[in-house]
Order: structure tokens, then sequence, then C-alpha cells
């Protein structure tokens, strides 16, 4: 039993996007592989990537932005509005699923938690800011299901 991630990949070496657009991947796992989906599962995308520099004063170069998570046993899509600040991210006070995001410099990743359902907290996980796109996209575990995450500016 198991699972492969197979395909083209193409790499310019250009900052906004590492990848050339024609590059495609597919990603497949037979059922009963993982506990998370135990049916299995079949998906085809196109890669992105660019690159990284820890370094900058301003890892993000927006001080108003939006976090979106969607699937992940959402019943509908999660908007919270946040504000950065000396590469911390404030999240809204009024929202009210508890989201908390931090940015970790030396690898660019975001960890945080939101609470969704009520007495759940969901674990994001993998958030890579991507300085040239100016966004930070990545993944979050729901009860039984994977969901996806994206902050970008306002």
């Amino acid at each position: 039993q198991g699972g492969a991630l197979v395909g083209w990949v193409n790499f310019t070496g250009d900052s906004a996007n590492a990848i050339a657009t024609n590059s495609t991947i597919a990603w497949f796992n037979e059922a009963g592989a993982t506990t998370l989906y135990s049916g299995g599962f079949t998906g085809q995308g196109t890669p992105m990537a660019s690159l990284y520099d820890s370094t900058l004063s301003d890892l993000l170069s927006f001080s108003s932005g939006t976090v979106i998570l969607s699937g992940g046993n959402l019943t509908d899509t999660i908007t919270n509005t946040v504000t950065i600040s000396g590469n911390t991210v404030f999240v809204d006070p009024s929202a009210t699923n508890s989201l908390t995001l931090t940015i970790d410099r030396p690898t660019g990743e975001i960890l945080g938690t939101f609470v969704y359902p009520p007495n759940h907290t969901n674990f994001i996980d993998s958030v890579i800011l991507q300085n040239s796109t100016n966004a930070a996209r990545g993944y979050f575990l729901g009860t039984s299901e994977g969901g996806a995450f994206l902050m970008f500016g306002n």
C-alpha cells in the first residue's frame, strides 16, 4: 500500500516563480494507505515555488491582509483580517475562531491554530512565506480532511 507524487518539474531560477508554468504533478494515495484519507485520493496540479529571503527586514510587504481557510471539514470558508507589524501577525480581535499565527523567520514557515467546529483545535502547518508573491500558502488538518491556508495583502 502506498502512494506517489510524480511529474515533470521545470525550474526557471526566476525569483517570482522558480518553477515553469508548464510543470505538472500528480499525487495519489491508495485506499487504506493512511488513516486521514482511508478512501485514498488522486489529484493533479501545477506546482509553485519562489525564493525565500529570511534577511529581509519585512518578510511580507503588506501591513493589512486576509487569511482564508477552506476545505478540511469546514462547512464554509473562514476569512480573517490580519495586521502585520514587525513580522508579527495580529488577528482581528473580532474573529470568533481563535486564530493564532506565528512566523518563524529562519524557515519562512507560519504555524498556528484555530478552533472549528467549537471545541476542536485545528493545527495550521507547513505554511510557507513567498516573498516574491507576497503571500503565504499551506494547509491545515481538519477532523478527517486536509484544508487550504492562504494569506495575502489587501
